[in-house]
């Protein structure tokens, strides 16, 4: 049996070198608003960090607030620079239990954005947000005016086809694509605990939504189809549409 194309390793390729892009260009679309206000809004936490950091044997009264009432073992704080530019302070609280006849040790850890005293902020990481915005809004715009290719995609030479290629239809792909994983993360995100003490209590339940809910969905929702669909992916199936080769 001939199998159609499913082009995983271009697909995954070009999906790298478009958030590369987008991430590079609101970097320094965003540099001015973020450098000297990390208290207040900061890059990403993930891409391109560069991470320093140190373990600090006193905690200030705020951080031991966030413990919750239970002993912090281990606090570390790290200084994050994303492409160079300074992207804030983070400390990790860290507790490691054991029971008295058991093999092993459970460690509890969250970590929370602070200032240089310490002191735990709430800053928004507005690139998180605009990247967000870029892939769900401006990603359909740039399919539909270059004919089904993003940078990436024209890069590995692969395009989307559809019989209605226009913004309506690929805004529609995109928020299907997206929208199950979005889901997932946003869900972990809001039952991730608050205090030290709230890891211990609930970290099993955070950790299953973390980690169990987005790889399911990743699961079911783009790697089973992509192999067992022959590359028809659901969204591409309820668009009408399809990912192949340009032979241009």
């Amino acid at each position: 049996m001939e199998f159609q194309p499913r082009f995983f390793w271009r697909r995954l390729a070009a999906l790298i070198v478009d958030y590369i892009v987008v991430l590079l260009v609101t970097t320094v679309v965003l540099a001015p608003i973020v450098i000297g206000s990390t208290d207040k809004v900061r890059f990403t936490a993930g891409g391109l960090n560069f991470t320093k950091c140190f373990t600090s044997n006193t905690a200030p009264q705020t951080l031991v607030d966030v413990a919750g009432g239970v002993e912090i073992d281990r606090l570390m704080i790290c200084d994050k620079s994303m492409l160079g530019l300074y992207n804030g302070r983070w400390a990790t609280l860290e507790r490691t239990t054991s029971e008295p006849e058991a093999k092993y040790r459970t460690t509890r850890r969250i970590t929370i954005p602070v200032n240089h005293n310490g002191d735990p902020v709430e800053p928004l990481l507005i690139q998180d947000v605009l990247i967000a915005v870029v892939f769900l809004f401006l990603t359909p715009l740039v399919l539909a005016r270059w004919s089904g290719q993003t940078p990436g995609r024209r890069l590995l030479k692969i395009r989307v086809q559809a019989i209605s290629l226009t913004y309506a239809v690929m805004a529609k792909r995109e928020l299907l694509k997206w929208g199950p994983f979005a889901v997932a993360v946003l869900s972990a995100y809001y039952l991730a605990p608050q205090t030290l003490a709230a890891a211990e209590g609930e970290g099993f339940i955070w950790l299953i939504a973390l980690a169990v809910g987005p790889s399911l969905i990743s699961v079911f929702w783009w790697l089973i189809p992509l192999f067992f669909w022959r590359g028809a992916m659901p969204y591409d199936r309820i668009c009408d549409a399809s990912v192949t080769y340009d032979q241009q």
